[in-house]
C-alpha cells in the first residue's frame, strides 16, 4: 500500500528523500472455523481457514493434511475453485503429510475452504463408540483461533475427547 506525503509550499524544494528503511518479516496468522455434521450414515466436514498474510506476498501456503484425505478429490477450495495439493513432506509423525496449495501472489486476507465427507460406521442404538474425524490445519504461521461446531442428527450425541477441546457454554461449539 503506498504512503503519501505532502511537501509544504514556501520551503526549499527538496532534491532527494532521506528515510529510515526497515524490511519486515512475513507474518501469517490464521483462524479455523470447522463444522462437523454427523448422521447415522455419514460425517460431513466443512472447514474455513482464514489466513492474514502481512508484509510480504506468498505464492503458496503449507497445510497439514491427514493422509486419509489425500485421496479426496477437490479437498481445498479458494473462491469456490478447487486447488491442487502438492505433497512436500510425507515423513511427519503420525498419519499426517505436509502439502502446499497455490495462492498466486497473495497478501492480506485469504480464505480456504476444506470439504470432505465419509461414510460412518453403523451405529447401534445405545452403544458408545469412538470416531476419529480428520481435520486440515495450517502448517505455518500462528493459529489465533480454532473453533469447532458439532451438529448431529436426532438421537446422536457427540463430545470431543481430549483436553485440547474446551466446550463453550450455551452452544455446541468447542474451541482449542
Amino acid at each position: 500500500e503506498p504512503l503519501f506525503y505532502l511537501y509544504d509550499r514556501g520551503q526549499e524544494v527538496p532534491v532527494d528523500l532521506s528515510a529510515d528503511l526497515k524490511i519486515r518479516q512475513r507474518e501469517i496468522s490464521s483462524r479455523i472455523n470447522s463444522r462437523i455434521k454427523m448422521t447415522p450414515e455419514e460425517v460431513l466436514v466443512e472447514q474455513e481457514i482464514e489466513f492474514n498474510i502481512e508484509y510480504q506476498r506468498i505464492d503458496s501456503i503449507a497445510l497439514l493434511v491427514p493422509r486419509v484425505l489425500l485421496t479426496e478429490e477437490n479437498l481445498v477450495f479458494r473462491d469456490d475453485k478447487p486447488l491442487p495439493l502438492l505433497v512436500v513432506d510425507e515423513d511427519l509423525p503420525g498419519d499426517i503429510v505436509r502439502v502446499r496449495v497455490p495462492l498466486e501472489n497473495a497478501i492480506g486476507e485469504v480464505v480456504l475452504r476444506v470439504l470432505h465427507q465419509r461414510r460412518s460406521d453403523t451405529l447401534e442404538p445405545g452403544a458408545l463408540t469412538s470416531v476419529s474425524i480428520p481435520l486440515v490445519v495450517p502448517a505455518e504461521g500462528t493459529l489465533d483461533e480454532n473453533q469447532l461446531i458439532l451438529e448431529s442428527a436426532d438421537g446422536i450425541e457427540m463430545d470431543p475427547l481430549g483436553e485440547q477441546w474446551e466446550r463453550i457454554d450455551g452452544s455446541d461449539a468447542a474451541t482449542v
